[in-house]
């Protein structure tokens, strides 16, 4: 089966570089789920426990295989489809400002109640210290980012930068990683239909620097937090250093279960999966006897029970125990068909919207791969609640009595985030 996935990586590959094609979600998912099938080019993933290799099973690299071909199927026929009409986009800067200052609010406040428990070196005690203040600082942060950049405010994003990377020195380069992979959706997509390997050089070097800088720093970030600055200089001039930061990166943990499920034949009740759906919309369900299950408390405590730390979750595992090849290939499709519909949200006429729909088509597409159908949710629910918070306080803001109106402003068409030059954005009041 390993041949089959290389060609698919190959071929889809070859199609989203070199194809003459507006870059969208399903671009962003393909080389989002190469990154999290790294195993499948090595072969194997680690045990946890003493970090020898395990082979891959062959199923799993009929799964691996089975993501990647459904998503070049459904970029191809999403651009076979009738062009997307161009819009002129509709900007409201003030957006970005009252972003920046929630993600500044809730980082003071979390900071403030939650004592110096950031700054521990332990992550484990960072995760059990975390309050919604500091989830509302994350998505806060990356929400401006994103806007910053989309309505072209360079300080902002400059500032917002800065929230995103003190969050990645606490030790969650997640979010940091989303942020930047949702700014490029928004590049390149505003550029309309071209070769992305040919005409965008300069991004691949920064998306390859950034790609090294992220694997890296996960296992360099504890000896930063203590201090052993010569202990990060040491791993750094070594070159199999590099190496074995991809080996022991996330999508070899990640596939490990994927791969252990299927080499077990572990399987769940997949009746968990439609309670945690219908607790995630309604109200005060832990009050009404909604008993809310992820997949890591039904995997880990059986396949990984030696294992000291959460592993998260596996999506593509979890649809194969609760359901097997019938769940999962009923699961592929409706991941598609969102991914279809976000490639069309895309070209919103509103830029505030533009943000929040890559925004959520990067963790739609990335995130997606390491965690459950639950938390998916949870965070996506999350995000939207930042995001419409941001836009209805904007108007109540420009709709008060005796306060002078700032009129939308309209970009041209074929740059969408190069609003009028004439006009300075940071000269926006808040």
């Amino acid at each position: 089966m390993d041949w089959l996935f290389l060609g698919i990586v190959v071929a889809g590959g070859m199609y989203f570089l070199l194809s003459y094609r507006r870059f969208d979600v399903f671009s962003l998912a393909f080389f989002s789920g190469c990154v999290y099938f790294l195993p499948g080019f090595f072969g194997a993933v680690r045990d946890l426990t003493s970090d020898t290799p395990v082979p891959l099973v062959p199923e799993a690299y009929a799964v691996m295989a089975a993501v990647l071909a459904a998503i070049v199927v459904g970029g191809w026929s999403f651009t076979a489809a009738e062009p997307l009409e161009e819009r002129r986009p509709q900007a409201d800067g003030q957006t970005t400002y009252l972003a920046l200052l929630a993600a500044i609010l809730s980082l003071v406040i979390a900071l403030c109640t939650d004592g110096d428990i950031y700054f521990s070196s332990d992550k484990g005690d960072v995760l059990g210290g975390m309050s919604r203040w500091f989830r509302l600082y994350c998505l806060a942060s990356a929400m401006a980012a994103v806007l910053a950049f989309a309505h072209r405010q360079w300080r902002s994003l400059m500032v917002a930068c800065g929230l995103l990377l003190f969050n990645v020195y606490i030790g969650f380069r997640a979010t940091c990683a989303v942020t930047m992979l949702a700014i490029f959706l928004v590049h390149f997509h505003q550029q309309g239909p071209r070769r992305l390997v040919r005409d965008n050089r300069r991004a691949a070097v920064i998306a390859g620097a950034a790609a090294v800088f992220f694997f890296v720093y996960k296992t360099i970030s504890k000896a930063i937090k203590l201090g052993e600055f010569e202990v990060v200089h040491e791993r750094l001039v070594d070159p199999q250093f590099y190496l074995a930061s991809v080996l022991d990166s996330e999508p070899f943990v990640t596939q490990s279960i994927l791969n252990e499920v299927l080499r077990t034949g572990f399987e769940t009740d997949g009746r968990y999966i439609l309670t945690g759906i219908v607790a995630q919309f309604t109200f005060f369900g832990n009050e009404l006897g909604i008993d809310v299950t992820s997949f890591n408390d039904l995997f880990q405590p059986v396949l990984f029970r030696e294992v000291e730390f959460g592993l998260a979750g596996n999506v593509w595992a979890e649809m194969l125990a609760a359901g097997g090849w019938p769940l999962l290939c009923g699961f592929l499709a409706g991941f598609v068909l969102v991914l279809r519909a976000l490639s069309g949200w895309l070209s919103a006429s509103h830029v505030s919207t533009q943000a929040c729909v890559a925004l959520s088509a990067a963790y739609m597409a990335f995130y997606l791969h390491r965690t459950d159908v639950g938390f998916q949710i949870t965070l996506q629910k999350r995000l939207l609640a930042v995001w419409f918070g941001v836009v209805l306080v904007s108007e109540v803001l420009r709709r008060l009595p005796g306060r002078k109106r700032t009129a939308r402003l309209a970009g041209p068409r074929r740059r969408p985030h190069v609003l009028d030059r004439d006009v300075e954005l940071e000269s926006v009041p808040a």
